[in-house]
């Protein structure tokens, strides 16, 4: 078993401390990736408040971010043109959502089109996905594995002439497909 004397460090707080700090940026790395805001994927997902769109003709908006766990507000704009912002909190009698896919369906409409619907909630998941799980666990184990192999064998010798650092990458391209379908924009079936 590795300790955190095998790692370099002093104390098991210290190790402690830093596992976290590696578990912080994978999961930034993963945020990044798939262009979530951060906390995206944890259990719960994220609070996105007063995110503003247009009234589109049709009445439905695509919601910047999707699956949507639930909808806290939805606010319309009732001020015409010239006049000062005038936003009302509509029922949710007069708007449908399709949370999977992020669609919200206006029943009412605002006082003008441009800037004038408002919508507060919460998107995510309720669990973090098994994939991004999957994801995060081996980029993190492949990250410490690399600080390990620094530490026991620093250089390899590649010919009498030449001494490259041995430097295994934390995320591959096979960890990177696997969170393809996560991305913002990515198409979701089903």
């Amino acid at each position: 078993m590795i300790g955190y004397s095998d790692l370099g460090f002093s104390s098991d707080a210290d190790y402690e401390n830093y596992i976290s700090s590696v578990i912080e940026m994978v999961e930034g790395e993963i945020d990044s990736y798939c262009n979530r805001q951060r906390g995206f994927f944890g259990a719960g997902g994220v609070a996105i408040t007063d995110e503003l769109y247009d009234f589109p003709e049709d009445g439905i908006i695509f919601l910047n971010n999707y699956p949507v766990l639930s909808i806290t507000k939805v606010e319309l704009n009732k001020a015409g043109w010239g006049a000062a912002d005038d936003w009302q909190e509509i029922s949710s009698t007069n708007y449908v959502i399709i949370k999977k896919r992020g669609v919200l369906k206006l029943l009412e409409y605002p006082g003008r089109e441009e800037e004038s619907v408002r919508v507060s909630y919460v998107a995510g998941y309720e669990s973090t996905p098994l994939p991004v799980k999957y994801v995060a666990t081996q980029a993190s184990v492949n990250f410490l594995h690399g600080v390990l192999q620094r530490k026991i064998s620093p250089v390899a010798r590649v010919d009498e002439f030449t001494i490259k650092l041995v430097l295994p990458e934390a995320f591959t391209q096979d960890l990177y497909r696997k969170l393809d379908p996560y991305k913002r924009g990515a198409v979701i079936i089903g």
